[in-house]
């Protein structure tokens, strides 16, 4: 199933990034504020401002299976994607760096426990996976989402004849995909 953000969760997607690394009162950088609100609001179903003050008991609330869905919700589209799915929507850097944004909210700084649940979500086993997952992808050679089309080359790797698609290369590619569904 296709998830949608709460339009007031658009709308915080397209603020200024002038405020990167502007902070609050508590230190946390508005970058990553803007994106904890962004997953709250898909978390409640509720669009909260971002100025909203979460009490602890909702962040305790949190669990890692929380986090796995925003991050598949972003890389995917899809809260579940099946095995056959491509994150085309965001590579495992952005996905560490949401990861980053929703722990710096967390209140406990330990690696989750699966037996007790208890500690940072985040920090769990199962998060952890989906960014490596998506991380294998990329390194096998396939494009995830929002590239600038290196296919998945590694930092210093020069590209070769046979490893550098054109344009005209994925429009094919797209339009045989579309014709075989």
């Amino acid at each position: 199933q296709q998830y949608h953000f709460p339009p007031h969760t658009q709308k915080v997607l397209t603020m200024s990034s002038s405020n990167i690394n502007t902070t609050n009162q508590h230190g946390q950088k508005l970058v990553y504020r803007r994106h904890f609100i962004e997953f709250m609001s898909m978390f409640d179903g509720v669009n909260y401002p971002i100025a909203h003050d979460f009490p602890a008991e909702a962040i305790h609330r949190i669990t890692p299976d929380d986090v796995v869905t925003f991050l598949n919700v972003k890389a995917y589209g899809v809260a579940v994607p099946r095995r056959h799915d491509k994150p085309t929507l965001a590579r495992s850097h952005k996905l560490q760096f949401y990861k980053t944004a929703l722990s710096s909210f967390m209140l406990d700084g330990r690696r989750w426990d699966v037996d007790l649940k208890i500690g940072n979500p985040t920090k769990s086993k199962a998060v952890n996976d989906v960014i490596k997952r998506i991380k294998e992808f990329e390194n096998n050679g396939n494009e995830g989402g929002n590239t600038r089309g290196n296919g998945g080359l590694k930092s210093g790797q020069m590209p070769t004849t046979g490893s550098v698609k054109t344009a005209a290369d994925k429009i094919q590619e797209l339009k045989n995909e579309m014709a075989t569904k």
